[in-house]
């Protein structure tokens, strides 16, 4: 070991080096060398021949004989480094090329520097470490080519942004999907650190803290959801996944793969949306509405305050709807919710219910605050909507009910506005009812006769009593009036008045409507078999009449009991005509085409005037039984009478009067020319059995 350099330690200074750059050494991997700058004597140890395959007696040991094993495209690059050496009298090292004995070539790494000087402090010796490092060398340049077609592939990826930095977090790759992300190009990023051009500054010490604590500690950065910055400076959410990779030289590199999450995020902000809001009217839905009260039950119980819960039903709208079409029906919806809109105070809340019912929920101090409101609200209802060419009348039914005095939990609440929004509707709509106890007994009777009809139905236990219309002067029968009765199930009988406003408020009408018309039908073929061939009218309700395809049902069971269409004829209030104007002329235009007759019934106590009498093509005109009952002793009632009956006159009806019953009636009626009687004084309505033995009776004495 004499030709070594003892006064330098090189093989401590390379182990130093090695673990400089956290590199894992063998001595036995080590080759030693040294060269006499004097005297050009190459010394080496066996080590370093195995390194190079060389048989020691085939090696003269100059430093021209190392150096024609060096390859010809690194010997000026190994020179030159050797140069340096002796310049900066420094230990370094240099990886290059050498012909292995057998012919190839092998990758080394030679760590060397001067070992020893003259007095005059010149170098007068070298000496350092060979090593083997042509497997290293092969996986560092596999681990460079494939990073390399990995960069190229994430340049191709068109909508996954990726970035890569380095231990110092600054910039050294930038794809172009980054660019279109983030804005910046990658000339603008180049050796910038991350922090300062994407990261918001709330987060940048966590970032620049996970950086660290993956390089140094190896911490992974778990993937997530971030909500970063572009270089306009709008925010951007993406999902940010990491990976680090080194270059094989201990220089690691962290790429940041984003992915663009706006479309997912605006499609996840719609769902949730829509999960709260009504996209009809924008309102918020039965599902926030939920949210809000019980929000607002805790709170008001914790402040002790008072709010009102208001059930709000379009009156009519299913009419129409069904008239007009739903394009109609969606725009009315819209423009209802956009006038309530703009009466309503800051702290009001209104949800859309569903169909054509809202809630509003109002906290107030004095409830005249509130009842102001549901004025106001049914007031802006007052003035025709226009829609698509149609003028629209439409009011509102209000219920409400109060918190705490009615209730302290939301299915309380809304069942008892509910309630008094259906007493609302049978005190004439358009207004607003609160809540008392006294109305939990109404809509008990409400669901209990409901399921008395549907009883009723399925066991046949409705029955039709008529009760005949007779010529004011000769006093014989022109007509029989259908009046339906049913029995209940403990043998009770149920008069229409005790029913059919409940069924009205329900398909439960359009039943009963159908199983009218076919009864009818049927009994006019039983009597016609006898040789009996009286004429029937029947009550429609407005909703049958409009919305059940009335003519074509009728047309059906004429047809079905071979019945001739003048035998039978439909009686429909004023309100039928008023409220479902369109229809209801399509509907008696239908049915005069067949040749139904079409009456009036109740007339004077609706809201109809002579110019929509005119409009229709009507037959009859039924005087209500209440402006007969005191024309024999009240002026006025019988100037209204007399006016009715010039009315029908004028234009070309047949007044019918109800609700007969003295002498003193009859003979008032016969003075003003009444064509036709009905009532007491001369029938009470009857069974089937007893029609016919009237009639029959009636038919003999001819």
């Amino acid at each position: 070991m004499s030709a070594y350099c003892k006064e330098t330690d090189v093989l401590d200074k390379y182990k130093k080096y090695l673990n400089s750059i956290s590199s894992i050494f063998d001595e036995k991997d080590f080759g030693k060398w040294s060269l006499d700058l004097n005297t050009k004597h190459h010394e080496v140890d066996q080590q370093w021949l195995d390194i190079l395959g060389v048989p020691e007696c085939e090696l003269d040991y100059t430093e021209d004989d190392c150096a024609k094993r060096i390859h010809p495209a690194d010997f000026e690059r190994t020179k030159a480094a050797t140069y340096r050496i002796l310049r900066d009298k420094t230990f370094k090292s240099i990886e290059f090329r050498m012909r292995h004995h057998d012919g190839y070539w092998i990758w080394v790494e030679n760590f060397g520097g001067v070992c020893r000087y003259d007095n005059k402090n010149r170098p007068v010796a070298v000496s350092g470490i060979l090593r083997n490092i042509t497997r290293e060398k092969i996986s560092r340049i596999n681990i460079q080519k494939n990073e390399k077609r990995f960069r190229e592939l994430l340049d191709k990826l068109p909508n996954i942004a990726v970035q890569g930095y380095d231990r110092h977090r600054r910039i050294v790759y930038w794809n172009k999907a980054s660019e279109k992300l983030y804005g910046y190009t990658k000339e603008e990023v180049w050796d910038r650190k991350i922090e300062d051009l994407i990261i918001p500054l709330s987060m940048r010490e966590d970032v620049i803290s996970s950086i660290k604590n993956w390089v140094e500690k190896g911490v992974v950065i778990e993937p997530s959801e971030l909500t970063l910055m572009r270089k306009d400076g709008s925010s951007i959410t993406v999902f940010s996944d990491h990976i680090l990779l080194d270059d094989g030289d201990g220089n690691p590199t962290l790429f940041c793969i984003d992915v663009d999450l706006t479309k997912e995020k605006i499609a996840q902000n719609r769902l949730e949306w829509l999960a709260s809001f009504d996209t009809l009217t924008q309102l918020p839905n039965r599902q926030q509405f939920v949210s809000y009260i019980d929000r607002l039950i805790n709170e008001s119980s914790r402040m002790d305050r008072c709010f009102s819960l208001s059930f709000i039903d379009l009156d009519n709208f299913k009419t129409i709807n069904d008239s007009f079409g739903h394009d109609v029906g969606d725009s009315l919806l819209q423009q209802v919710v956009s006038r309530i809109r703009n009466i309503l105070r800051s702290y009001d809340f209104l949800a859309r219910f569903g169909g054509d019912e809202f809630i509003l929920l109002s906290p107030y101090e004095h409830i005249e605050e509130n009842t102001a409101l549901f004025e106001k609200i049914i007031n802006i209802l007052q003035t025709p909507f226009y829609i698509d060419k149609h003028e629209l009348h439409i009011s509102c039914s209000i219920g409400v009910s109060l918190f705490p005095e009615n209730g302290e939990e939301r299915h309380t609440l809304l069942r008892h506005a509910d309630t008094a929004m259906y007493k609302a509707k049978t005190l004439g709509k358009n207004r607003f009812v609160f809540f008392s106890n006294a109305l939990n007994s109404i809509i008990q009777k409400q669901l209990k006769t409901q399921t008395l009809i549907r009883e009723a139905l399925k066991h046949d236990r409705f029955q039709l009593y008529y009760q005949p219309i007779v010529d004011t002067n000769s006093e014989k029968i022109v007509y029989l009036e259908a009046l339906i009765r049913f029995r209940s199930s403990d043998g009770e009988i149920i008069l229409p008045g005790d029913f059919i406003p409940f069924a009205e408020k329900s398909i439960l009408i359009d039943k009963i409507g159908k199983w009218v018309i076919d009864k009818v039908c049927r009994t006019l073929r039983q009597w016609q078999d006898i040789g009996l061939s009286p004429r029937v009218k029947i009550n429609i309700s407005g909703h049958t009449f409009s919305f059940f395809d009335l003519d074509s049902q009728i047309t059906k069971k004429l047809d079905q009991y071979n019945i001739s269409a003048e035998q039978l004829g439909v009686e429909i209030t004023e309100d039928t005509l008023i409220d479902n104007y369109e229809e209801a002329v399509k509907t008696i235009q239908n049915l005069k085409k067949i040749g139904i007759n079409i009456s009036i019934d109740d007339f004077g106590t609706g809201y109809s005037s002579i110019s929509y009498l005119k409009k229709f093509p009507l037959d009859f005109i039924k005087i209500d039984k209440s402006f007969i009952h005191n024309i024999a002793a009240e002026e006025t009632d019988r100037k209204l009478v007399s006016a009715i009956v010039t009315i029908g006159k004028s234009l070309n009806l047949k007044v019918i009067a109800e609700g007969v019953e003295t002498k003193e009636q009859l003979d008032y009626l016969r003075l003003i020319d009444c064509d036709y009687i009905q009532g007491y004084y001369f029938h009470k309505p009857m069974s089937s059995k007893k029609i016919i033995e009237l009639m029959s009776a009636a038919k003999a004495d001819r």
